[in-house]
């Protein structure tokens, strides 16, 4: 039998094979499909909202923290 490691593991391949896919198939579809400026609108605005977060989320953050000295 798989252990549980080995069953996640096996687990988490076959989901990203799947994602893999799926994602393969939209991206070859896409540029023939309508939602193409709708798809690239969302897909910058992701882009946009995380690195906003990133960089609001990196402010006041001291460079080193004091635990590790």
């Amino acid at each position: 039998m798989l252990d549980s490691r080995a069953a996640g593991l096996l687990a988490s391949g076959i989901t990203s094979a799947f994602a893999l896919g799926g994602l393969g198939t939209f991206l070859r579809r896409l540029p023939d499909s309508a939602a193409l400026a709708p798809t690239a609108a969302v897909f910058a605005f992701v882009v946009l909202v995380v690195a906003a977060g990133v960089v609001v989320g990196s402010r006041s953050v001291p460079d080193e923290t004091a635990y590790w000295t």
